[in-house]
């Protein structure tokens, strides 16, 4: 076999051809491999901050690297593929460690990465204190969420827009109103449930107003009663002049003095407007009954078939309203009618009048007598009392003596004085026959009458203003018997 000769003039055979390279094989390939990068590298999974719970990485190597291992969080390394997966990982932070491996040397590469699990949202609050009702128009609403956020809003159903603590809302109308804010974390979370409150506005004072009352009354006490024109309203309320207090409807009044009386109450609704100008109700109490009397110009015994009967009466506080007179009759010789209870039977002349006399006409022979009652401006039953009830009578002879009552008015024990008029000496006999018999039968009706008074002195004494009637007594030669009182004319 032929050689070849070099540039050194050496000859070169095959064999030592062939011993020539492997000697180079054996100095440059160690050479260049050890010049050859080897690395890996994470080319995906989470970084920073997540709301996930789960992790894939995946990753690629260059060089002579031809298997990979991986750990997390620090824990045994485990031979691994890409991608890798990891589920289930808590809140917090976490490191995920890749290695480069060639064959069984040790690792020729390494990387890691870190990142953090935040899933938890977080919890939005209100902390400013809203009242149910408020009396501004404006209002500046502050929140929070305890932990780095975002916040969005919404006014009355709206539409959600970026805002920040505190909102302020302005200009907001009469009525209801609601206002919501959500939080959103930096991983992304948004709090579920929205903060949320709500509130009533209203600027306008409630208007109070009273039930009137009488404006008389004869009761020391009595029950008011008021509303207002909104709901869940509160009152204050002061009697005259005293102090402002709370109170509810009806309030009761009692103890209330004789006199003029004033309530003032206004309401106060629960944004806390107050009505400027209290409802306020006057009324008169008056107990006292008043006093009337019947004024009688004419004498005991009358010759005029029509004359005129007076009356009347006064009152303290509250003034008369009106008058009732009542008259009964009797025939010649004859009894006044009375009732299956011994009460005598009058018949009204004169109900409910606001006048002060009138004329009268009466039968010839016939007794008369009237009473009269006045009645308080407060128009209750019974108020009013009577205060005299005096007797005439009209003969149907000639001229008689004449009584003239003086002084017109009575009370009780009071004496009438009078004066006899000359007349008809003939017709004053017949007359004091009749009066005889008529004596004698009052003199029996006195008798009945003070077994009577006997047993309902009692009530009597419990019943002041329950006056009975006054009767004068039958005129006896120009004298007049005393004024008493008598039960059976009481209204």
């Amino acid at each position: 076999m032929a050689g070849r000769f070099g540039c050194d003039g050496v000859k070169w055979t095959m064999p030592r051809l062939l011993l020539a390279a492997a000697v180079a094989l054996l100095v440059f390939v160690p050479l260049a491999l050890a010049r050859v990068t080897n690395t890996v590298a994470i080319t995906g999974g989470p970084s920073g901050t997540v709301n996930t719970k789960d992790a894939s990485f995946t990753f690629s190597s260059t060089g002579a690297i031809t298997n990979f291992k991986c750990s997390l969080d620090g824990g045994a390394a485990n031979d691994c593929t890409s991608p890798t997966s990891y589920t289930g990982l808590g809140d917090g932070g976490h490191t995920f460690a890749l290695q480069g491996f060639r064959s069984s040397t040790g690792p020729l590469a390494s990387q890691t990465r870190s990142w953090s699990i935040d899933a938890t949202p977080p919890d939005t609050t209100i902390t400013s204190q809203i009242p149910a009702w408020i009396k501004s128009t404006d209002l500046a609403i502050a929140f929070s969420s305890g932990e780095q956020a975002s916040f969005r809003c919404r006014l009355d159903g709206g539409a959600w827009t970026d805002c920040g603590s505190p909102f302020n809302l302005t200009g907001l109308a009469q009525g209801s109103h609601s206002f919501d804010v959500v939080a959103a974390d930096a991983a992304g979370n948004v709090d579920p449930s929205p903060a949320s409150a709500s509130w009533r506005v209203d600027t306008v004072a409630p208007e109070t107003t009273i039930t009137p009352v009488p404006e008389f009354t004869k009761l020391s006490s009595l029950h008011v009663a008021f509303d207002a024109n909104e709901p869940q309203v509160t009152f204050e309320c002061r009697l005259d002049v005293g102090a402002y207090s709370s109170c509810s409807s009806p309030k009761t009044l009692s103890a209330l003095a004789q006199g003029t009386h004033t309530l003032q109450v206004y309401a106060a609704d629960q944004a806390g407007n107050s009505d400027a100008s209290p409802a306020t109700e006057t009324w008169i109490v008056d107990t006292t009954p008043p006093v009337a009397a019947l004024v009688l110009p004419v004498g005991a015994f009358q010759f005029e078939k029509q004359f005129t009967v007076s009356w009347k009466g006064g009152d303290a506080h509250s003034g008369i309203a009106r008058y009732d007179v009542r008259v009964r009759s009797a025939q010649a010789l004859g009894s006044f009618p009375k009732t299956p209870n011994q009460a005598f039977i009058y018949a009204s002349w004169k109900a409910g009048t606001t006048i002060v006399g009138s004329a009268f006409s009466g039968q010839p022979g016939y007794t008369y007598c009237f009473d009269v009652r006045a009645v308080l401006c407060v128009r209750v039953r019974g108020s009013g009392r009577i205060a005299e009830a005096v007797e005439h009578r009209l003969s149907a002879g000639g001229p008689l003596p004449h009584l003239r009552l003086d002084p017109p008015l009575y009370r009780p024990g009071q004496r009438a004085l009078g004066s006899v008029r000359p007349g008809d000496q003939a017709e004053q006999a017949g007359e004091r026959g009749h009066e005889a018999n008529d004596l004698r039968r009052e003199d029996e009706d006195q008798a009945a009458k003070a077994r009577r008074q006997a047993a309902v002195g009692a009530t009597a004494d419990r019943r002041p203003h329950d006056q009975p009637g006054v009767r004068s007594g039958r005129t006896r030669r120009g004298r007049a018997d005393s004024v008493e009182l008598s039960p059976d004319v009481v209204a």
